[in-house]
């Protein structure tokens, strides 16, 4: 068993649904969360880092929309903040933090 396959840490958690990896065997420095499906990387919550990120999009995001709405008014702003969220909600299918489940049977 090599470090990528250890199992997962204690305080190891998924991205997605927070659901508890603890213990969990991993291939490849991955673990799949039972819960939801998502792939996570093997890493604890301290070398993640804090999740500031979010914020920072969510201010940028906004500012982009009120400059958006005092230029040119609420049509822009609502068709500029739809392609925004249309965006970001690609960003988090690419990175599979959503999970993806066949809908027909």
């Amino acid at each position: 068993m090599s470090a990528n396959d250890a199992p997962a840490a204690d305080d190891a958690t998924c991205e997605t649904c927070e659901y508890p990896l603890a213990g969990l065997p991993a291939e490849n420095g991955m673990v799949r969360c039972p819960e939801c499906g998502r792939m996570n990387r093997l890493e604890s919550h301290a070398a993640r880092g804090p999740r500031s990120g979010r914020l920072l999009v969510a201010v940028a995001d906004s500012f982009v929309v009120a400059i958006t709405l005092f230029s040119f008014g609420w049509g822009w702003a609502i068709g500029v903040t739809l392609l925004l969220a249309l965006f970001w909600i690609g960003v988090a299918l690419a990175r599979g933090a959503i999970a993806t489940r066949e809908w027909t049977r």
